[in-house]
């Protein structure tokens, strides 16, 4: 099999544990299939001003503090400055040994000589994510004799009716095959606009638990109790009381209540304490993801604002639906055992499928 070069333009520069997961999964898919992977380095403009303190270790703004009050710059550069870039050098080491294309700042210039450019995974149809409609991740670029794949592709319904169907009719033409990620999105697509629109896993669940163990085998246990693992986005419901029913939960168990963001410091450190955690009670898609990935008792709250269909689709499609739960459900639900060889059963059906397209548009 002739090993083609295939570009993944997704959020990559976004620092969230889930968009950069979701990159390092895809990568590795497409290695493991065979063929040659390259990120394409987009610096998208919101997403580089939303996550510039991430990606940057310093910035202008307060570079120019330090300036203006001398006496702060031994400090800044003995200590600050070298604990700044240890830090962003744990965030970012996810990437290491990965091949990037030169910085793209615009879609003209977008890498030439790649057979495939997949594009995807992550929320790149969301508006809000992009701070409008970004054509870059309708393929809306040039790509003589290049391929465009969409995998995986999420939005909202919102986002696709503000964009609207006589726009994405046009930029779908781009593609050669589309998949999203949910169900809803697909249908309504697909309804609309006349695509055929196959729905394919997150590139997260492409790779198998013992590939995620691989990456954080040498990483020790950080919180040494039994303690149950909270991470709550995008939600329409009152954190506070959620807060205090999690502790009277987690007290009954006689465990620890860890609020992810509060210890998560890289993406290895995130899945680590997945890994390791008793329980999980959360509304972030990746933190379910890596729940069930590594066969974790957790329960999914619905957001009920329409940014929850990530993960009711998934939980749907692996015969998983008790685990999600209603605001003001949990202390009253009945704990049962989750059946995982049932799940990776499913699981592992559609990983199948999900690949295949993988591979079966590559070679397009």
């Amino acid at each position: 099999m002739e090993k083609k070069k295939v570009g993944i333009l997704t959020f990559h520069r976004a620092y969230n544990y889930g968009a950069m997961l979701q990159c390092y999964a895809l990568y590795k898919t497409i290695e493991n299939i065979g063929h040659l992977p390259q990120i394409v380095d987009y610096r998208q403009s919101y997403i580089e001003k939303q996550y510039a303190y991430s990606n940057n270790i310093t910035t202008k703004e307060e570079l120019k503090k330090v300036f203006l009050n001398p006496r702060w710059l031994p400090g800044f550069i003995v200590k600050i400055l070298p604990e700044r870039i240890r830090y962003i050098r744990r965030r970012w080491s996810l990437y290491q040994g990965f091949s990037f294309s030169k910085k793209v700042l615009s879609p003209e210039q977008m890498p030439q000589g790649l057979n495939t450019i997949i594009i995807g995974s992550d929320q790149v149809w969301a508006n809000y994510c992009t701070n409008g409609i970004d054509e870059t991740y309708y393929g809306n670029f040039p790509h003589v004799n290049t391929n465009i794949i969409g995998y995986a592709i999420s939005s909202n319904l919102a986002s696709l009716q503000e964009t609207g169907m006589e726009k994405l009719t046009i930029l779908c033409k781009n593609f050669k095959a589309l998949s999203f990620r949910e169900e809803e999105i697909g249908k309504y697509l697909s309804k609309e606009i006349n695509i055929e629109a196959t729905i394919v896993l997150d590139p997260t669940l492409l790779l198998r638990k013992s590939e995620w163990m691989r990456l954080i085998a040498d990483m020790p246990e950080v919180i040494n109790q039994d303690y149950i693992l909270t991470f709550f986005l995008n939600y329409d419901f009152d954190l506070t009381d959620v807060t205090k029913e999690i502790k009277k939960f987690s007290a009954d168990r006689n465990c620890k209540v860890i609020n992810l963001p509060d210890v998560v410091d890289s993406p290895t450190n995130f899945l680590n304490l997945i890994k390791n955690a008793k329980q999980i009670i959360t509304s972030s898609f990746h933190t379910i993801v890596f729940s069930i990935i590594f066969n974790k008792d957790f329960y999914a709250i619905k957001t009920n604002n329409g940014k929850d269909i990530r993960y009711i689709n998934l939980l749907n499609k692996l015969g998983l639906q008790k685990r999600l739960i209603e605001y003001g459900e949990l202390t009253n639900t009945i704990e049962t055992t989750i059946d995982y060889e049932k799940v990776e059963t499913k699981l592992e059906k559609e990983r199948s499928l999900s690949i295949n397209y993988i591979r079966n548009n590559i070679q397009l």
